[in-house]
């Protein structure tokens, strides 16, 4: 197996350095000046010279025990492998595979590219690793904003279908509680015909601003359901908790006072429903379950939390 030394001069000597580099000029400075690097580097050689995934390095420059850095990357180089194998014997032209390399600070993605190469009458195979850290953030920004509402700039309809029914397959699957409230401004309608529109927008915003401070775990989720209602995921939430959560919500609404509204009060009607899925009921049931309820707050008349009733979990030691 080549030295270190020997697979640098051939890789000089291929003209694909720039690419090769894909840690920028990190690789050739710690090759050149890192005695602890291993003497035998993750490739593997035919007549063929293949470079795949140097966890080691990476590793490195991430500032990581190997053994923590090279478990997920492993698994991808070895189906890496498998699919460059079928380059090497001209059953592919060639093989793409974007690959994340992230650190403690900082995200980074690659794209590894094999591809055949002619010299002095033998084929090698390149493998050169691109930086494509801007484009990955760029697509995911443009993912981001394609689920947020752009007036209240939290989530929109859209995210919030995709998240519940994720939510809803894990609370089934790990026999938790979901909770669900169902928020809707009260007497909005005239709110936009007595002060307008932007004054509307403006209390959308209001309430927008403070879900977020209800919804901070992982399994929750604020959003905007349309028009002027609002829509909260509780995941692993009891009711007794979820409706804690509805009470100072409304109670800290009580304390804003808008100047546009010349002191008419900003207030909601909530419906709130808790359920514990599972897998053979309609996920639906629960959103009718607090739409139900949110219609019962205002026709009691407004400004108040109807919760509905709570499904209890089966009780499997009873069963027989």
């Amino acid at each position: 197996m080549p030295s270190i030394s020997v697979v640098l001069n051939l890789v000089i000597r291929l003209s694909v350095i720039s690419s090769f580099l894909f840690c920028n000029a990190f690789f050739l400075k710690t090759v050149a000046t890192e005695p602890l690097l291993p003497k035998t580097f993750p490739y593997l050689t035919t007549e063929n010279l293949i470079f795949l995934f140097p966890t080691k390095l990476l590793a490195a420059i991430n500032n990581l025990s190997e053994q923590s850095f090279v478990a997920p990357y492993r698994f991808m180089g070895e189906q890496a492998l498998s699919v460059i194998s079928l380059v090497i014997n001209q059953q592919l032209t060639d093989y793409y595979l974007e690959y994340p390399c992230h650190s403690n600070t900082d995200k980074r993605w690659f794209l590894m590219r094999a591809v055949p190469f002619e010299h002095a009458s033998k084929r090698f195979i390149v493998i050169s690793h691109i930086n494509i850290t801007e484009r990955k953030i760029a697509e995911q920004q443009v993912q981001e904003l394609a689920r947020i509402d752009g007036l209240t700039q939290i989530a929109n309809r859209r995210h919030f279908d995709d998240f519940y029914k994720q939510e809803w397959s894990r609370c089934a699957r790990l026999k938790h509680p979901l909770s669900l409230a169902m928020i809707d401004l009260d007497n909005f309608k005239s709110l936009n015909d007595n002060f307008g529109h932007l004054v509307g927008d403006i209390c959308l915003k209001e309430v927008a601003k403070l879900l977020p401070d209800y919804t901070r775990r992982p399994g929750d989720l604020c959003a905007r359901y349309g028009g002027e209602e609002f829509v909260l995921v509780l995941g692993n939430t009891q009711s007794h908790q979820a409706q804690k959560l509805m009470t100072r919500f409304m109670a800290t609404l009580n304390t804003i006072q808008l100047p546009e509204l010349a002191g008419h009060p900003l207030t909601v009607s909530i419906g709130l429903a808790t359920i514990y899925p599972n897998s053979s009921d309609d996920a639906m049931l629960l959103i009718e379950m607090a739409d139900s309820a949110l219609y019962q707050a205002k026709e009691a008349g407004r400004n108040q939390l109807v919760v509905a009733d709570n499904i209890e979990p089966l009780n499997i030691e009873k069963c027989p």
